[in-house]
């Protein structure tokens, strides 16, 4: 199981109101093809998928995503972002 960050600038960040870093957990070969990139909903974390990934990453690389106010990842600025349009 290896931590990192994704980083996330310029532009990019403007869009999401000042977000600058989602945390991920990895596991798994880092040169395994076989990637599974899991992400948590709206009220949970990344290590929702703990268990799942320590049996899956015996034979595929497994990234879990943190996303924002997760865990180690960032917060965003303006809690207006959080809202989901709905049309």
């Amino acid at each position: 199981m290896r931590k990192g960050e994704i980083k996330i600038s310029g532009s990019s960040a403007d869009r999401v109101v000042g977000l600058r870093w989602l945390a991920y957990t990895e596991w798994g070969k880092a040169d395994n093809m076989r990637a599974v990139i899991c992400v948590h909903g709206m009220t949970r974390n990344g290590h929702d998928f703990d268990r799942f990934a320590e049996e899956l990453g015996k034979n595929h690389r497994l990234i879990s995503v943190d996303l924002s106010e997760r865990r180690a990842s960032n917060w965003l600025r303006e809690v207006s972002s959080h809202r989901t349009k709905i049309e």
